[in-house]
């Protein structure tokens, strides 16, 4: 895979002590996060904040909503180890109730994703820490991941495949 000049970001799918939801992203081909209660971006900032989430969160839906762009990658992780899939960002943020119950979670913010590459059966593991802890939405860095995704063998037609309905 060509990761040369693109932007690669980690996004998470839980952390791995619970329920994640890998699989409805990589069903739906979708990357999604929360809270999405209080609305899209940029309306739900206030609401969020008037209820005492901390700016870090917003912080994290506005890089979900605009600084992600078209053509970055991107590496759906749970934890610190494990990567469920690789794919293309395709068009704009968008916000749906659709996801508003993804097993349990909030997850209304959502982006396209044409997935290039998924798990199958099994996550690809990485030594602990390998991908960063902590928000949702950050650049992936890791050496061993990049590396990784530079020896994957993408065919052309997976950057064509048709995105799932939503």
């Amino acid at each position: 895979m060509n990761i040369q000049g693109k932007t690669i970001w980690q996004i998470a799918a839980g952390n791995g002590n619970d329920t994640h939801y890998a699989k409805p992203c990589l069903n739906q081909d979708v990357i999604i996060i929360g809270p999405g209660k209080y609305g899209a971006w940029p309306d739900c900032r206030l609401p969020m904040l008037a209820e005492n989430w901390t700016t870090m969160k917003a912080g994290m839906i506005r890089r979900f909503a605009e600084d992600i762009k078209a053509g970055d990658i991107v590496v759906l992780r749970v934890g610190t180890q494990e990567v469920y899939g690789v794919g293309e960002v395709v068009g704009s943020y968008g916000w749906s109730e659709k996801f508003a119950d993804t097993q349990g979670w909030d997850l209304q913010h959502h982006r396209r994703v044409r997935w290039l590459w998924k798990a199958d059966p099994r996550p690809e593991t990485f030594p602990v820490y390998s991908l960063k802890f902590g928000s949702s939405v950050q650049y992936m860095i890791s050496p061993v991941v990049a590396a990784w995704l530079a020896s994957l063998n993408i065919s052309d037609d997976a950057y064509e495949r048709k995105l799932a309905p939503l």
